[in-house]
């Protein structure tokens, strides 16, 4: 994917979930189908979480991201590969850890003002991989609590899937809830 076609994808990913989010009412967004998993409220705080700590490194110097974590220095991952290797860390028990499995804090934000942090974060993520150019998302890594070390590249690929991910989580655990 080039630069504009990762935009448009972000952007959409972005409009599918905020539109998923809006449909469901407050016991649906609040809806928890077991103890471990995570309810829409906190999924959508994840992403809130994730989208803006994904920021920072397009907004850094190229000579700043490699002294941190050097170059990329293996063959890209598609976005189709990248998502295989995820679900396949997923499915042998990678969790979200730390600030990401944070969702406790959600317990009593509101759906409105969730909504809006989660567009500003993603639009603020979107602008950020626009000024980047193709040669810097293809150079500079950063590690990722999962992946490993990805390119900027690549977590612009990870943003894409894993808010359809979440999405797709969502309206699983909503269509379980009217059964």
């Amino acid at each position: 994917m080039n630069q504009n076609e990762i935009k448009i994808a972000l952007q959409k990913s972005k409009t599918n979930f905020i539109s998923c989010i809006k449909s469901l009412n407050e016991e649906a967004f609040r809806y928890k189908s077991s103890v471990e998993k995570w309810n829409a409220a906190e999924q959508l705080y994840h992403l809130i979480t994730s989208a803006k700590s994904s920021t920072l490194p397009y907004n850094l110097p190229v000579i700043v991201i490699q002294f941190l974590f050097s170059k990329v220095s293996r063959k890209a991952y598609s976005i189709e590969e990248l998502e295989q290797l995820y679900k396949s860390k997923l499915n042998t028990g990678a969790k979200a850890t730390g600030k990401y499995a944070a969702v406790e804090k959600v317990k009593y934000t509101d759906k409105e003002s969730l909504l809006i942090q989660f567009e500003k974060a993603y639009d603020t993520f979107i602008q950020s991989v626009e000024k980047c150019s193709e040669k810097k998302l293809d150079t500079c890594r950063v590690p990722h609590p999962i992946l490993g070390k990805i390119s900027l590249r690549e977590l612009a690929y990870f943003t894409i899937f894993h808010t359809k991910h979440h999405l797709e989580s969502i309206q699983k655990m909503n269509q379980d809830n009217q059964q």
